[in-house]
């Protein structure tokens, strides 16, 4: 069977505890690698003798591109952007790619586009966050006409792009809803690989966090002002009142950490909630390992509705009962229909009630545990999400 040559252009900052999203280091970086096919990774770096390094992650050859600390952002970007069609340009002489795949970015996309009538190869633009939608809501005049801009631009590359994976059904159907044929396009939505995030093997954390036998609730992910975290820290906060025995984990960061841990204190949870800051990505797994019951609130706003949320199916994986709320399409979908969880309003004391009813009731739990499990191994593992991407690949190379 022939090899593919695959280059995609990545946003994140090249980082070797998190190499990128879960979904990027998985299907890019594990599988289709296993399946022989040539994988080669852009990506910018913040280290400035990392410029046009080569690096490796497993089979996966990495470039970066150093990314610059001028206190111009624009100055950064601009020269940034500049470095890395230049760079791009010689590696396709070289490299002979006959696919670039594009995450979100719509800066990457435009260069890709500049560069594809030159080398004819397929122009695969992965999208899960419409950042348009987000930034049309500030209040900010020029985060708002910023965001109208980028609106625009989306628009053209969705219309340019040889094919689309958006990031689950509900902005597929946004999509066909704004005239792109549904044939151009696949869903792609976050899974979980079933072999690293499974009981065996696991560390237990207990006695690194000093949990002793209290009961642990999980939540993993970016602590962004916009995700209102604060709803489940209150909801903790009432759920102790029912159970003195429990802990509240955090893991991850972001802009709103301090902001949390503020009202952890305020609270008097200081002995009840640990922020662990960012962890390694192959260190969570023992993160939920170690957890009795997982959280996944999610506002239901635009920007959200129609996201595929990985730490749900990394907990459903590792056979923990999941409080989530509705008003998340996807997220609503997998918890009707795998029955791994309750489904709560993105309120205070909805998160309270699922959150005690779970307490209360620990075989019901492991029940909805070993539900979880059952329908990710079939609905969600990324060796076959691999296997069809790899299938639809060879599919568009064919009719190229």
């Amino acid at each position: 069977m022939k090899k593919l040559n695959i280059c995609i252009l990545l946003s994140n900052f090249f980082d070797p505890d998190f190499p990128s999203r879960p979904a990027i280091t998985e299907i890019y970086g594990e599988y289709l690698p296993s399946f022989g096919h040539k994988i080669t990774w852009l990506m910018p770096t913040f280290k400035k003798n990392d410029d046009y390094n080569k690096n490796k992650y497993k089979k996966v050859t990495i470039f970066t591109i150093y990314y610059g600390n001028s206190f111009f952002k624009i100055y950064n970007s601009l020269i940034f952007y500049f470095k890395k069609f230049c760079y791009l340009n010689k590696l396709l002489k070289k490299k002979n790619y006959e696919i670039i795949h594009v995450r979100n970015n719509i800066f990457d996309s435009i260069l890709v586009l500049l560069l594809k009538k030159r080398y004819n190869f397929l122009f695969i633009f992965q999208y899960s966050f419409p950042k348009g939608i987000y930034y049309k809501k500030s209040s900010n005049r020029i985060a708002y006409t910023f965001g109208r801009i980028q609106k625009i631009v989306t628009d053209y590359i969705l219309k340019k792009s040889d094919f689309i994976l958006p990031i689950s059904e509900g902005m597929k159907k946004e999509l066909i809803d704004n005239n792109i044929s549904e044939n151009k396009m696949m869903t792609l939505p976050m899974g979980v690989n079933i072999n690293n995030f499974s009981q065996k093997n696991r560390h237990n954390l207990r006695k690194k966090y000093q949990l002793n036998k209290k009961q642990v609730f999980l939540y993993i992910g970016t602590l962004d002002i916009s995700r209102n975290l604060e709803i489940i820290i209150k909801a903790f906060s009432k759920v102790k009142k029912y159970n003195n025995n429990i802990c509240l984990l955090i893991v991850g960061s972001g802009n709103s950490e301090t902001k949390l841990k503020k009202l952890t204190s305020n609270l008097n949870l200081n002995d009840y909630i640990i922020f662990t800051g960012t962890v390694s990505y192959f260190d969570i797994p023992d993160h939920i390992f170690t957890a009795d019951i997982c959280l996944s609130p999610i506002p239901p706003r635009p920007v959200f509705r129609n996201s595929s949320p990985t730490k749900l199916f990394e907990y459903m994986a590792l056979e923990k009962p999941i409080v989530a709320n509705n008003g998340i399409i996807e997220q609503e979908k997998v918890l009707k229909e795998s029955k791994c969880g309750i489904l709560v309003n993105f309120d205070i004391n909805s998160f309270t009630d699922g959150m005690i009813e779970l307490l209360k009731n620990p075989e019901k739990s492991r029940k909805m545990g070993q539900n979880g499990r059952k329908w990710v191994i079939n609905n969600r593992s990324y060796n076959e999400m691999a296997l069809k991407l790899e299938k639809k690949y060879f599919e568009l190379i064919m009719t190229h």
